[in-house]
């Protein structure tokens, strides 16, 4: 088994991974996806990265602004374009959509309401 660790700072991730080190700043990350046992984040710019932990591991080192739209994805909301709260269908400015899940719509519009409104 691989040893993580991870440190979170203002701008971006500091992700060591037994002999490697990764910096990846916040704004570069478009999605985080579930795909058991692993987790991919997803990069505007880049190869994804691929890690051995859970969704709930990775998102206590992230910003308020990334949050789970569905049981297997967590996406940064200062990468949406638009939200249908309808359909509940969310568009990246990378042109991916994602479904969120009905019960995270609410909490998904506010924020991206927050960001929009800043």
């Amino acid at each position: 088994m691989k040893n993580i660790l991870i440190v979170a700072k203002q701008d971006e991730l500091v992700i060591q991974e037994n002999r490697r080190i990764q910096i990846i700043p916040y704004n570069e990350i478009f999605s985080v996806v579930y795909d058991s046992p692993y987790i991919t984040i997803n990069l505007l710019k880049g190869r994804p990265v691929q890690l051995l932990m859970s969704l709930s591991e990775i998102s206590r080192y992230l910003p308020e602004y990334f949050v789970l739209c569905n049981r297997s994805t967590i996406i940064n909301l200062m990468q949406a374009r638009a939200f249908d709260k309808t359909t509940g269908i969310i568009c990246l400015r990378t042109g991916t959509t994602f479904t969120v899940s009905f019960r995270k719509r609410k909490k998904v519009e506010a924020i991206f309401m927050s960001i929009v409104t800043r």
